[in-house]
């Protein structure tokens, strides 16, 4: 009976590994000062999009998408396979203090809005406010559609 729990246990364990590596990888950018940022596609929701880490690896802070963007924003981004497609580009800054990145707008003509995350504090910021604000509206149009 023992063997037989043991081998259940061996069946689930690799179920669940087996799913743990169907999932989009992780993506890591490291600074020159050894901080990073994690991007994380895995959750369906966008929870957990964002890890900043400090250079002694100590977590700074945890993002979730509803974090900076509006969840009907959230809601309208594109999906593949269970996974939100959230973000297109992603790269260090000139200075390496922070990291860029593009998420795609709502809606049928699907541009990007450009964004950045500072790398000390994780505070999320865009110069493209007037774009940004077109797009949490086009996602609440999308939304009263539905």
């Amino acid at each position: 009976m023992a063997l037989y729990r043991w081998g259940c246990v061996a069946v689930v364990m690799c179920l669940a590994s087996g799913s743990a590596l169907s999932s989009p990888p992780v993506e890591v950018l490291r600074a020159d000062d050894g901080s990073s940022l994690a991007f994380d596609d895995n959750a369906p929701g966008g929870e957990h999009a964002m890890r900043v880490f400090d250079p002694q690896g100590k977590l700074v802070r945890e993002l979730d998408l509803a974090d900076f963007l509006p969840t009907a924003y959230v809601d309208a981004l594109p999906r593949d396979a269970g996974h939100l497609r959230w973000r297109s580009e992603a790269a260090l800054a000139a200075g390496q203090g922070s990291v860029d990145f593009s998420v795609p707008t709502p809606g049928a003509g699907r541009d990007v809005l450009h964004f950045s995350i500072d790398l000390k504090d994780g505070a999320v910021r865009t110069e493209e406010l007037r774009e940004y604000l077109a797009a949490a509206d086009e996602a609440r149009s999308l939304a009263v559609a539905r």
